[in-house]
């Protein structure tokens, strides 16, 4: 007798149930999802009834389809299989639950969606109305009402139409459009609105500021400058605020107005302002001349001293607020300024007489450029020597007189080189455009034939090592101060000499006055500049370290600086601040610090600072301009 399937037929059995089990679980899963509806349900039970039978009838080999295993499986079967009978029930019982709460789930769904299309019908609704007003609210032009609702109107929309997209209610979606539209027409309506009560506003604002204007001016008319001030400067912001309304609702006809206004405002501003610097420099010269007449009463008491040093310090403020006339084309008060200086001048000469001292010159001697012919000059008598050439005083003969000239030329020792005449026409070239100012050696004329020479005013009066530590402070101040000129005046020009010493800054005397100092001898600025490595020509004592080691940077005009805080070190104290052989000094430059001047000679302690800071070897450490230098002599300069 059979007893049921084999292990292999088992097997079988067992794959095919379990597939059939996974399918109705599936089947299950998508009927609760409704995505088949009720076909779902119907296709999940007979499932679910196949699942049984399969599972019932366990050992039955369906593949093989052998009938007569069949019914012999059906006839051993013995009712001891009871409780797979209970098994099966039970499953039987939770497939009519599963259906149960199905049907439950489904009316109660069905229940949920209706009370949701009902709530979102009176949302609609809601909004409708409001829309309603909003209209009511702009035909009655009140738009405060309107911008609210507007906005409360723009976040019902907003939840509405998201709970009408998640339930597919498409005709309500299709009412939110509708009302959607209406705010948007509403809205413009609102701006247009908006804007012609803003232009009126603009419009009443525009004949308010006009008013101020008018007011504003006639208050500068009256010169009461500083109410006029006030009322523009409150004017200007109104303005400005009045345009950002007019740029906001884009009125561009008021704001074309308010830009005139606002132009008007400012051109009144100007005038305002150049009163007040007129005004002001008034009140400046009262001052001045007050400080003048402080000087005659220091002259009655003959107290020069101090009458000099008051004198003194006038001579920048004059010159500062004879600057602020040209600025603003004051010639009224130009003309007072002008009296001033020379009522100061000649009393600062009356001082000077008073001392016994001489004075800077009140005008600065040149020699005029003329044309020379260098076989024509006479009476030739050699002056000085140079590295490589020699300087002549030589007489030229002219139909207004004989002129004295100073003539340098290359010391002939053979064949002239073309390099050294490229070399002196170069420097001609160079010396001729800073040969304007005062404080530099004019240039007359120069040329290549029979020899290079260069033809240059004669200084009669020797240089600057020949009287440094001689002159009294304040003359030896003044020419420290026109040296630092004539060097700016070659920077500004892009031109730095990096070979000054006292011999090449020359004297040209003056009756009754201090000696000129002018700067000579610009023949290496150009020369070093190509080649910041060459000594050749330096005086040590006054070189810079970047002149010995390129580690301390280039050689350019700062490094005028420090030449000229050398020059100037040994005209207050006498001598330099680094002295010896060539080597000795060399090595001092570049490792030693110099002594304060104080140290020196009896000077002012003001001038260490200054000497010692020109004096730095770092760069960085100098001034960074000869401007910066100029001014604190000068600064010094209105104390003596």
């Amino acid at each position: 007798m059979s007893t049921g399937p084999s292990d292999k037929h088992w097997r079988r059995i067992l794959y095919s149930y379990v597939s059939f089990w996974i399918i109705l679980l599936l089947f299950l899963a998508i009927a609760s999802l409704e995505l088949l509806g009720d076909v779902g349900i119907g296709i999940s039970g007979i499932m679910f009834m196949i699942a049984l039978g399969i599972t019932f009838f366990g050992g039955i080999d369906f593949i093989t389809k052998d009938k007569s295993e069949l019914s012999s499986y059906i006839k051993d079967f013995e009712y001891s299989n009871y409780e797979k009978i209970k098994t099966v029930l039970f499953i039987m019982m939770l497939n009519y639950l599963y259906i149960a709460w199905y049907i439950y789930w489904r009316k109660r769904k069905v229940s949920s969606w209706e009370q949701k299309r009902s709530d979102t019908e009176t949302s609609i609704s809601k909004t409708r109305s409001k829309m309603n007003k909003v209209i009511e609210s702009l035909d009655a032009s009140n738009l405060t009402d309107a911008e609210q609702e507007l906005k409360d109107i723009k976040s019902d929309i907003q939840s509405t139409m998201e709970t009408t997209s998640q339930h597919n209610f498409k005709d309500l979606t299709s009412e939110l459009k509708e009302l959607s539209q209406q705010r948007q027409e509403s809205l413009e309506k609102a701006e247009d609105l908006r804007r012609e009560q803003q232009s009126q506003q603009i419009k009443n604002k525009i004949d308010t500021l006009q008013a101020d204007f008018n007011q504003a001016h006639l208050l500068v008319e009256k010169g009461e400058l500083n109410r006029a001030q006030s009322a523009l400067e409150s004017l200007m912001s109104s303005i400005e605020s009045a345009e950002m309304a007019a740029t906001r609702y884009h009125i561009d006809d008021l704001y074309d107005e308010l830009s005139n206004l606002e132009q008007e405002c400012e051109d009144l501003f100007d005038q305002l302002t150049e009163k007040q610097q007129h005004q002001q420099l008034q009140n400046k010269i009262q001052t001045l001349n007050s400080t003048l007449d402080q000087t005659e009463t220091l002259l009655e008491r003959y107290d020069f001293k101090k009458a000099k040093t008051e004198l003194n310090e006038l001579e920048p403020k004059i010159k500062s607020a004879k600057e602020t006339t040209v600025q603003f084309d004051f010639e009224d008060l130009n003309k007072e300024l002008i009296m001033l200086e020379e009522q100061r001048e000649n009393r600062l000469e009356l001082v000077y007489e008073q001392l016994g001292e001489d004075q800077p010159p009140s005008a600065i001697p040149h020699t005029t450029n003329m044309s020379v012919e260098y076989n024509e000059l006479i009476n030739r008598k050699t002056i000085g020597e140079g590295g490589n050439a020699d300087v002549t005083k030589a007489t030229l003969p002219t139909p207004d007189g004989a002129v004295t000239l100073a003539i340098k030329e290359p010391r002939i020792t053979g064949t002239i080189h073309t390099e050294a005449v490229s070399q002196m026409l170069k420097e001609a070239e160079t010396w001729n455009k800073l040969s304007s100012h005062d404080y530099i050696v004019n240039v007359i004329d120069f040329g290549s034939e029979p020899i290079p020479w260069i033809a240059m005013e004669y200084m009669d009066a020797g240089h600057l090592g020949e009287q440094s530590g001689e002159l009294e402070f304040a003359q030896a101040l003044w020419t420290a101060i026109a040296v630092a000129k004539g060097v700016r005046h070659a920077h500004r020009r892009g031109v730095a000499h990096l070979d000054l010493k006292p011999e090449n800054i020359l004297f040209r005397s003056v009756n009754d006055a201090w000696d000129v100092p002018k700067v000579a001898d610009w023949g290496l600025s150009k020369h070093l500049i190509n080649d910041s490595k060459s000594v050749e020509g330096l005086s040590p004592q006054y070189a810079a370290p970047e002149q010995f080691d390129d580690e301390f940077g280039p050689v350019d005009d700062i490094t005028d600086i420090y030449q000229l805080g050398a020059v100037f070190y040994e005209l207050f104290t006498g001598q330099p601040p680094f002295s010896g052989k060539p080597a000795r000094a060399m090595h001092k430059v570049l490792h030693e610090q110099p002594q304060p001047p104080t140290e020196v000679a009896d000077v002012p302690a003001e001038l260490d600072e200054i000497l010692l800071t020109a004096l730095a070897k770092e760069r960085y450490d100098r001034y960074d301009n000869i401007v910066y230098l100029r001014d604190k002599l000068k600064h010094l300069h209105t104390k003596f």
